[in-house]
């Protein structure tokens, strides 16, 4: 008996780990897969979401963005129409009143939150994405912001917050790698990481299950690596710096793995978690570097401690029973994760707080562990 209610004990405690909050939804985007989730650096209270095409209305090509108030979930603070579908956004780096969208076409548009019209696209000069752009990251430094963007066709572009007419740099993944690398093999890219400036680099994940490592310095790209990671595409890949200068990067693949490695060595794997279903999005902890968020598919969102146990997660909570997870994202503060749906819907759940806590005894040991399954 003592065993059984100690074994209840610990699975209401890992229930009480993950609680689901609020549902964001609005008749304007139902049906509209989220295809990204942003929190505002201006207010870390709105978030920008971006939206496909209807999946019901196939007639319809046409997407969306809506900024989200947390206190209001039954309708946006701003929605902004696009002629197109919309494969991701973010928030422009250093003017609150404008969003940055990118479209399956190629295009890069400028919106004005005000009144929803578009400022500015990127111009059909060469060279541009020519296809669905799969990425865009924030390149925010100590001195200075940029934007980068990558698309299926292997372009990558940075541009200058001032001008998305044309971008300050675009190169080819291709060029970049045969000149590195010597690879031969066309890359077509499927997901791109956030930048962190400690790192000063971004990572590319790819159809075939390779990932590039790409320099991003003084608007120069340059190829640090290139390595195959999974056996199928690449649908999500994320890092985070640790002390001792550490990149531990997390990627997902379409081969139904979730992978931890150095991006010092990126075709070695330091482990692997044990997937039950197709995985779409993996998410670093912005807090507590032991913490991973895993979502799947099927509705569910996992928590991980990589440092306590790779075999299970801590906790683990179905968020949907009927679509599928097509974005998640943090709050800053760590407390809460943000979950986009198929059906257009985005869920938050909450996290217990002791769980969130950063202990420096952790951290280390976190180190530690790294640096031993590197040598």
């Amino acid at each position: 008996m003592k065993d059984y209610i100690s074994a209840d004990a610990e699975e209401l405690e890992k229930k009480d780990i993950l609680t689901l909050s609020k549902q964001y939804a609005f008749d304007v985007v139902n049906k509209h897969p989220v295809t990204s989730i942003t929190i505002s650096p201006f207010q870390h209270s709105f978030f920008l979401l971006s939206y496909h095409s209807s999946l019901t209305q196939t007639l319809e090509t046409n997407g969306y963005f809506a900024l989200w108030d947390e206190q209001i979930a039954d309708h946006p603070y701003r929605i902004l129409f696009s002629n197109e579908p919309v494969t991701c956004a973010v928030c422009h780096p250093t003017d609150k009143d404008l969003v940055i969208g990118a479209h399956a076409s190629g295009h890069i548009g400028v919106w004005g939150v005000a009144d929803g019209t578009l400022r500015s696209i990127s111009d059909q000069k060469e060279p541009r994405h020519t296809n669905r752009v799969v990425g865009l990251a924030v390149l925010k430094t100590a001195l200075a912001s940029a934007l980068a963007s990558v698309s299926q066709d292997g372009v990558v572009c940075v541009w200058s917050p001032a001008s998305f007419a044309r971008p300050v740099v675009a190169v080819h993944l291709k060029d970049l790698t045969q000149e590195a690398r010597g690879q031969e093999a066309e890359l077509v890219p499927s997901a791109l990481s956030g930048f962190d400036a400690r790192a000063s680099c971004v990572l590319v994940g790819c159809e075939d299950g390779r990932v590039a490592v790409l320099s991003v310095r003084n608007n120069v790209v340059a190829a640090e690596a290139v390595a195959a990671v999974h056996a199928g595409m690449v649908t999500s890949i994320d890092l985070e710096v640790l002390p001792r200068e550490l990149t531990l990067v997390v990627s997902a693949g379409m081969d139904w793995s979730v992978k931890v490695w150095s991006e010092e060595r990126p075709g070695e794997p330091l482990f692997c978690l044990p997937c039950s279903s197709f995985v779409v999005a993996v998410k670093w902890h912005p807090k507590n570097p032991n913490l991973l968020l895993v979502a799947c598919e099927k509705g569910v969102v996992e928590l991980w401690n990589v440092l306590k146990d790779r075999e299970c997660p801590l906790a683990s909570v179905r968020v949907s029973s009927d679509c599928g997870i097509t974005a998640v994202a943090w709050k800053d503060s760590g407390r809460q994760a943000l979950v986009g749906l198929e059906s257009g819907a985005m869920v938050t759940v909450d996290v217990l707080n002791e769980v969130c806590e950063v202990h420096e005894e952790a951290v280390q040991a976190l180190v530690r562990m790294v640096k031993d399954m590197l040598d």
